[in-house]
């Protein structure tokens, strides 16, 4: 009887956590797909480096749009810095150099758009210094590192 009730308490101890794994079972599933569809995304935002034109062209029209002068807009393609291989993909860091003036709002909604823009980047380095013409205008300048993607399997 002792041994029943062992083997009863184990199968009951059993079903209970097979019962717990399927509820997670669950989570994980509309978890991954969540992970996916935010990687889909980011990979989306990755461009290639035949887009570094249009790139520089939309950082100048989104400046443009919000006031801000641009000084100098300058991709560094000698810093160019190998990040990882996935496949035949290879991933890699452009630095752009951007310098501008403008107001301190003009330009926190230009950072703002350009965050929202279908490209990936990381901010370098960044510096605020006051215009010494005294329009009330700073000047900025920085380095955003962006990430582009050569895919030679999107080719074909």
């Amino acid at each position: 009887m002792a041994d029943i009730n062992d083997q009863i308490t184990k199968i009951s101890t059993d079903t209970e956590q097979v019962k717990t794994d399927r509820a997670r079972t669950n989570i994980l599933k509309k978890d991954l797909q969540e992970k996916r569809d935010e990687l889909k995304s980011l990979v989306g935002r990755v461009r290639s480096p035949q887009e570094v034109p249009a790139i520089l062209s939309a950082i100048s029209s989104i400046a443009n749009e919000y006031g801000v002068k641009i000084d100098q807009l300058t991709p560094e393609k000698t810093q160019q810095e190998a990040l990882t291989t996935d496949g035949n993909d290879k991933y890699f860091a452009l630095p752009v150099v951007i310098k501008a003036r403008c107001g301190y709002h003009m330009f926190g909604h230009f950072l703002n758009r350009l965050e929202n823009e279908d490209m990936f980047f990381i901010m370098k380095d960044f510096a605020i210094q006051n215009d010494d013409k005294g329009s009330g205008a700073h000047l900025y300048s920085m380095t955003i590192n962006i990430i582009l993607a050569d895919r030679p399997s999107a080719k074909t």
